[in-house]
């Protein structure tokens, strides 16, 4: 008793039965369904995500975000400060290369004691290259 393809009614050979219940033209654009519908979930899942990061980046401007949100926005780089979204003053750029400096004196200088100085943070705009000092807490 020959099997027969569950889709089109086409007969199977051995083979073709041993790997599926489908002929290999009906399980080729079986995938090709699974690939495309898997394709519009992650394209999806891919908007939402845009919309949430979007919905976190305008409550970090107005400062109205969560604690979480503004823990998810200083992940993707930007610079919160008194739970807000700080942009630069001078091009209103809002991503930032962060550095370590040390702020020390002449007379610790002199004395050898810059090790002994206290530290900022800087964060320098991408875009313009300003640079904002933050004491360090």
């Amino acid at each position: 008793m020959a099997k027969t393809c569950a889709e089109c009614g086409k007969p199977l050979s051995f083979f073709e039965r041993l790997g599926s219940s489908k002929c290999p033209e009906c399980q080729a654009e079986a995938d090709r369904k699974q690939a495309a519908a898997e394709k519009a979930e992650a394209e999806e899942r891919a908007r939402l995500e845009r919309e949430a990061a979007e919905r976190r980046y305008a409550a970090g401007l107005e400062g109205k975000a969560s604690a979480e949100d503004l823990q998810r926005l200083a992940a993707d780089g930007y610079l919160i400060a008194a739970g807000r979204l700080i942009r630069c003053p001078i091009c209103g750029h809002d991503r930032f290369h962060q550095q370590r400096v040390l702020m020390t004196s002449r007379a610790a200088a002199f004395f050898k004691f810059t090790w002994a100085s206290e530290g900022a943070d800087t964060r320098i705009c991408q875009r313009c290259t300003y640079v904002m000092l933050f004491a360090r807490e």
